[in-house]
């Protein structure tokens, strides 16, 4: 419902939060800790690292590719080889006057997605899981955020391999955050 209701009713984001980026992570990894048993999971993003945002919204998105990163490898069968990792760091200063960017990388090396269907990942009720693991709002939801935070979302993947979703936002370079 909370999805949907993005949808319906989007949004405006105040985007003064210094948010650190490795708690966000950190506290959806420990929330699906049941279903990552087996799975070797990496959260490699410095401790130091803050971006502008919101929280509780950026937790939904971890908590989103988190949950396709366990279907995604449940459906490559790869038993002691799976693996989830994340990292992140700060992009070099844009030269066009952008606001300095943080790269959040999310990686599996579950299933993959097709290369037909990859283009259209970001589209509501456009799903890619199996025997009906999902309803296909996650990854728009994920998008929607994402832009709400004026920042970009793209997703790479090699097909039977592996799936990169990499998340550009604004650095917070405020150094009193906590």
């Amino acid at each position: 419902v909370g999805e949907l209701n993005w949808f319906a009713k989007p949004r405006e984001l105040a985007l003064k939060d210094n948010v650190c980026l490795y708690s966000v992570v950190d506290k959806a990894l420990n929330m699906g800790r049941h279903d990552t048993r087996g799975i070797k999971v990496a959260n490699n993003i410095p401790r130091e690292l803050r971006v502008l945002g919101s929280e509780t919204h950026l937790w939904q998105v971890a908590g989103n590719l988190l949950k396709n990163s366990i279907t995604a490898l449940a459906n490559a069968g790869r038993g002691d080889s799976a693996e989830i990792k994340v990292t992140a760091s700060i992009e070099p200063l844009a030269s066009d006057g952008r606001p300095r960017r943080v790269m959040l990388s999310w990686f599996d090396n579950g299933v993959g997605i097709e290369p037909d269907k990859l283009k259209y990942i970001f589209d509501s009720f456009f799903t890619t899981s199996y025997f009906n693991e999902g309803i296909g709002l996650g990854m728009g939801v994920c998008k929607n955020i994402v832009d709400k935070h004026e920042g970009s979302i793209d997703i790479k993947s090699e097909y039977g391999e592996w799936t990169r979703v990499n998340i550009h936002l604004i650095a917070s370079l405020d150094e009193d955050a906590n």
